[in-house]
């Protein structure tokens, strides 16, 4: 599983950034093939903040599915940051050892 941290450019119209997220999840680019969206959140804050949990049969759609986003929409994400995440009852056996 991996947990995906973004921020949004408050500086771009919203409206726009949905509808294109809209298009690329009707034209099956995002999530791309292979990846499965297990949450994806976002705040009310300013700017707007959110993350997505995902998971995915490769790293390289790791890739796809932030290109198709920054490629459809340049200059939409402030920030985005992307780590392997665990439960943490898993990992405190692991703490344990």
């Amino acid at each position: 599983m991996y947990l995906a941290y973004w921020e949004l450019n408050p500086d771009k119209d919203i409206k726009e950034l949905a509808r294109v997220m809209a298009k690329l999840q009707q034209e099956g680019k995002w999530p791309p093939p292979g990846t499965e969206i297990l949450a994806f959140y976002i705040t009310p804050s300013v700017p707007m903040w959110g993350v997505t949990i995902s998971k995915t049969d490769s790293e390289e759609n790791l890739y796809k599915s932030i290109l198709a986003l920054i490629k459809a929409v340049p200059g939409y994400m402030k920030a985005y940051k992307v780590s392997p995440v665990q439960e943490v009852k898993d990992v405190i056996g692991l703490a344990l050892e």
